[in-house]
């Protein structure tokens, strides 16, 4: 029994320490010499499609040297996984965070984000 418990737990502790590995490696992949349109637009999937986002209204405008980030979050957790995701196809491109978390309950929250909201 306790082979079998061993056997499972490394069959399945590669899956689960690199779950989020192959997205971003098909990411990087897809950003090799796409065009700014195309990023986008793969972007703007992978934010949509995310399960941790639902709630949020997330949008993301690439051009040749930016990746600007607008719209809203419900938590600072949504605002780090859009960073999470985002990061793959910024490359050589700066990411211009301007999303808002108007929901937030925490004053700290609320000022580490007003300096991002203004610039």
């Amino acid at each position: 029994m306790k082979r079998l418990a061993l056997f499972a737990a490394l069959l399945l502790a590669p899956s689960i320490a690199f779950c989020d590995r192959p997205v971003q490696d098909s990411a990087q992949d897809q950003a090799k010499g796409d065009s700014n349109g195309k990023i986008q637009d793969n972007l703007q999937s992978v934010l949509s499609g995310d399960p941790i986002l639902s709630g949020a209204d997330v949008q993301a405008v690439v051009d040749d040297q930016n990746i600007t980030l607008t719209g809203t979050v419900e938590s600072y957790a949504q605002h780090q996984r859009v960073l999470q995701l985002v990061e793959p196809y910024a490359r050589t491109r700066k990411v211009v965070d301007k999303i808002r978390m108007p929901n937030s309950q925490s004053k700290y929250a609320s000022a580490r984000f007003s300096a991002a909201w203004a610039g």
